[in-house]
């Protein structure tokens, strides 16, 4: 470990510490650099791993006489991540620079390179663990990822410090501090140098094929969305990509602000608690970036105790027990946003798998609309071209009312099949080429019902037969003379406002059309006809707004 070196060099503590440095993989981004060659691009992550575990050697020695910090295994963390990273060439870079820092502090000195043995199997684990396991990603995508990492890691821990603990002698006395900084220090610090190289220099780490890589996350939400065909604005599940660098500031905000608090405060028993206010930005993280957010967001909160403690013992002596509670925190912290990570990934996959479902629901539902109106064009040629009008000139009128969500949906379903009943309408009263007589006017008055009962056996249509049953009562409720309400003589409000929609944009439709029996109505005859109208056949809300509607848009076939 790093620390070992660290402790015997002058004025160093008498136990060793060693940490990894935050990862610098400030690089390019994610497609491979198809034109560069092989030994190149070797040559590439041979460098990067080497100025990696350069840095953290630098770190390493600065740190060695803090207290608190010099307990942190720097050296393990950059020999795991830089062969984890960059595969072989990031082991033996590492290897190299352990070599040059072991000269020039050591010279040729034993127990010098006690250490070089255990951190080269530490970057070989690194590699192997990622390379070899299938199912992980150094993105951390997944579960299995982590769990693997967290084995291999914890191993990687215990192996550096129990070696070179029993080679320098202080089995008894070095051991138990080195594993537990070790181990916790690989599980906090690996993870965030891992995850941030992956997602801003992939295209220089060492292949890995059949890598797991999970796309950024994406925060799903209730939106209202217009389709252009009939123009729909409806209520569904949306998912909308979560800005990265939005939920780094504002987590670094949070740990700022507790960071100073815990200055303020300074050495004192309350600080333990007041310290428990990482966990926000780590919930946060969690929350927002899911497992990878969480693990980042534990690492930096643990910079920000770990940095807080160190400043306040600054040239006083550690008190008896304060590096295993201080490392239990941060292990606390890991643990937290390694937990909550995992659950937001699998409420994520839920959401997700969920947003498709429904996606999909909501397919079915239009093709079985299109469907039921197809059925009912092939019957009826009349009704040929008059759901789309009825239909579009409805869903403004609704739009303009103050509907959306599901009651435009809802709207549109029923407008589309106000007539769906005519199937059980018999053909020769349908196309008769002359006025129906009072035995076939009932028949053609049952097809309400009939369609509000075939809506109300197909789920995800309940809720729109209302509207089909209700399409032809009057708004004040008459139902005897030349233009009766039917079928239940509901009036005014009681009439469901889809249903008054429908009413209104349906007669006027049928006015402009031939029919076997009649000749259309001019647009103009059939405005003065809705006016006339207006407060006794049909609602005077929606025959102004109509009316204003055709003022805009008039009244033609559609596109």
């Amino acid at each position: 470990m790093v620390a070992f070196e660290a402790s015997l060099a002058p004025n160093a503590p008498p136990l060793p510490a060693d940490r990894t440095a935050e990862s610098r993989a400030n690089a390019p981004r994610r497609e491979a650099s198809p034109a560069a060659p092989s030994t190149a691009r070797s040559a590439t992550r041979f460098l990067v791993a080497a100025l990696l575990v350069g840095a953290a050697k630098l770190l390493a020695t600065a740190l060695s006489g803090v207290p608190v910090l010099s307990l942190l295994a720097v050296t393990s963390v950059a020999f795991f991540a830089a062969g984890a990273l960059f595969g072989w060439a990031g082991a033996a870079a590492a290897v190299v620079v352990q070599i040059g820092y072991t000269l020039r502090h050591f010279g040729l000195a034993a127990p010098g390179w006690v250490g070089l043995l255990p951190y080269a199997a530490t970057g070989t684990l690194g590699w192997l663990v990622f390379r070899r396991v299938p199912g992980v990603g150094r993105g951390f995508p997944n579960f299995t990822t982590l769990r693997w990492f967290s084995l291999a890691a914890g191993f990687a821990g215990l192996l550096t410090s129990g070696f070179i603990s029993l080679v320098s002698g202080h089995w008894l006395d070095a051991v138990g501090v080195w594993a537990r900084t070790a181990v916790v220090s690989l599980w906090l610090f690996a993870p965030p140098i891992l995850i941030l190289a992956s997602a801003l220099a992939h295209r220089w780490l060492a292949p890995i094929p059949g890598e797991v890589q999970r796309p950024l996350p994406r925060r799903v939400a209730l939106v209202s969305e217009l389709e252009a065909v009939p123009r729909l604005e409806t209520l569904s599940l949306r998912s909308r990509p979560v800005d990265p660098v939005r939920v780094a500031l504002e987590c670094l905000l949070a740990i700022a602000i507790v960071l100073a608090g815990t200055i303020a405060i300074g050495w004192d028993t309350a600080l333990l608690w007041w310290n428990l206010l990482y966990l926000g930005p780590v919930w946060w993280g969690a929350n927002r970036f899911r497992l990878r957010g969480g693990l980042v967001a534990a690492a930096a909160a643990s910079v920000a105790a770990l940095a807080s403690h160190a400043w306040l013992l600054r040239g006083a002596e550690l008190p008896a027990g304060v590096p295993v509670g201080i490392y239990g925190l941060v292990l606390l912290f890991w643990l937290f946003g390694a937990l909550l990570g995992l659950a937001a990934e699998r409420e994520a996959d839920l959401v997700d798998g969920l947003v498709e479902v429904n996606a999909r629901l909501r397919r079915d539902l239009q093709r079985v609309v299109r469907a039921l109106s197809g059925a009912l064009e092939a019957k009826d040629a009349y009704t040929e071209g008059h759901l789309q009008r009825v239909t579009g000139y409805a869903m403004e009128v609704g739009r303009r009312l103050g509907l959306d969500g599901r009651q435009l949906e809802l709207l549109q379903i029923a407008s589309t099949l106000h007539d769906v009943g005519k199937i059980g309408t018999p053909e020769p009263i349908l196309n008769k080429p002359g006025p129906l007589d009072d035995e076939e006017w009932a028949a053609m008055r049952r097809h309400p019902e009939i369609g509000a009962r075939l809506l109300s056996s197909l789920d995800g249509l309940q809720e729109a037969a209302p509207l089909v049953l209700h399409h032809q009562e009057r708004w004040d409720g008459c139902t005897d003379g030349h233009f009766p309400g039917y079928p239940t003589g509901l009036a005014g409000e009681e009439i469901p406002l889809g249903a008054r929609i429908i009413a209104v944009v349906d007669c006027f439709d049928a006015m402009t059309t031939d029919r076997p029996y009649r000749c259309a109505l001019s647009d103009e005859q059939a405005r003065d006809v809705l006016r006339a109208e207006r407060g006794e056949q049909f609602d005077p809300r929606v025959v102004d707004l109509f009316l204003a509607i055709l003022d805009e848009a008039p009244w033609r076939e559609p596109d």
